[in-house]
């Protein structure tokens, strides 16, 4: 059920995945990743949100000002006007599903964007997250890593991501993958991290996606931010699935445990 609603400054896109009948356990506030990870990530979630609806859970999926079929640019967007996007996404949802639990699902740089729904004051009943990105500063730097290999397969063999960098401030905006991104909004992005705590009642499910994982090796070191939140009593479910990193891949990739597992955990969370 494709549709527009107002955003922040603009129309933004939603698409809403829900299950054929009219018994609702819950809704899945699925937040967008930014840039090119989002196209490469759209596969897995229709995936996941078609397996959730089979269990009679409904996926709201939106595109922020600037991003995916959403009115607006990046050159024109900002964080404020993200997180009014967001405001009148919950408010759409408290009115198409009110009395429903509102989960959260982040992947990737959408975890960035946790930060403001917890400013906000919302109250989410879980958050479920895919290989989030934990500090805004770690997207850009790996944005001008992109923008360095283009310009040295260009022909500029000697330019590096601190002079782009430079190049950026002073003409005020930067092309990266085909991205023109104005200078504000890179800085606003670099602030942006994972909060370092979650309120009392949330609990999450952390997934991380490994190329490769060794059965029989040591256990895989948690984030800290894993443990931050566990000792401020928050339950924090972490696991490594062994999978394609599909948000970059050449080729569109899927991973179904992922899928799978991530629909075992929202289940249970609903039932708890």
């Amino acid at each position: 059920m494709p549709q527009f609603i107002n955003g922040g400054e603009g129309h933004i896109f939603i698409q809403v995945i829900a299950p054929s009948g009219n018994s609702i356990r819950g809704v899945v506030l699925m937040m967008p990743p930014l840039f090119e990870e989002l196209n490469k990530s759209r596969r897995m979630h229709s995936l996941q949100a078609r397996q959730l609806a089979s269990h009679g859970i409904v996926s709201v999926l939106p595109d922020f000002h600037g991003i995916g079929d959403s009115e607006g640019s990046l050159y024109t967007a900002s964080d404020q006007i993200w997180k009014a996007d967001l405001a009148n996404v919950l408010r759409w949802v408290a009115d198409a599903f009110g009395g429903q639990t509102v989960n959260v699902f982040a992947m990737r740089s959408a975890a960035l964007f946790c930060g403001m729904l917890i400013e906000m004051g919302f109250s989410m009943s879980s958050l479920t997250l895919w290989s989030p990105i934990e500090r805004g500063s770690k997207l850009v730097r790996d944005l001008f890593r992109q923008a360095m290999i283009s310009a040295r397969n260009q022909g500029n063999s000697t330019i590096n991501s601190k002079e782009l960098k430079a190049r950026m401030l002073q003409a005020g905006s930067v092309e990266i993958s085909g991205y023109l991104l104005p200078a504000g909004l890179i800085t606003q992005i670099e602030n942006l991290t994972l909060p370092k705590s979650l309120p009392s009642h949330v609990d999450s499910s952390w997934f991380d996606v490994r190329s490769t994982v060794d059965p029989v090796g040591p256990p895989v070191r948690e984030p800290a931010r894993v443990s931050c939140w566990r000792e401020s009593g928050n339950r924090v479910d972490y696991s490594v699935i062994q999978g394609p990193p599909f948000w970059h891949t050449s080729e569109i990739s899927v991973v179904p445990e992922l899928i799978d597992r991530t629909t075992s955990a929202l289940r249970e969370r609903m039932v708890a």
